[in-house]
């Protein structure tokens, strides 16, 4: 599994909504979400909120499939649509418009490698 960090600008205005929608995903009808992001390949997927911006840490194995797949789900498209109002630009979750961050420190890793030295 390779991780990916994604972060996106949110409205300001549009914060504690953002984050509302999200701590309370798995008791709404938005539940149906939890199963599209595994089915799309996803193994981990957690938003943090720093000021007005949305964080995601994904882990699966290409982040690009994932987004190929996302598209074609009929409830992914839906919260997409919901939750593009709260976003300061217009990301696409297909990869395109999106800041993905590069890994350059993992300390399992490096200490496995201190390890095997």
């Amino acid at each position: 599994m390779k991780l990916y960090c994604v972060v996106n600008e949110l409205k300001p205005e549009h914060v504690k909504d953002y984050s509302e929608y999200h701590r309370n995903a798995h008791k709404t009808e938005w539940k149906t979400q939890l199963k599209v992001l595994r089915e799309a390949g996803m193994e981990l997927c957690n938003v943090y909120i720093w000021r007005n911006y949305a964080i995601m840490v994904v882990g699966c194995e290409d982040l690009d499939e994932c987004y190929r797949r996302l598209a074609t789900m009929e409830d992914n498209l839906r919260w997409q649509e919901l939750m593009s109002g709260f976003f300061a630009g217009q990301p696409k979750f297909d990869g395109t418009e999106t800041i993905s961050l590069e890994q350059i420190f993992d300390l399992a890793e490096q200490s496995k490698l201190c390890s095997a030295e």
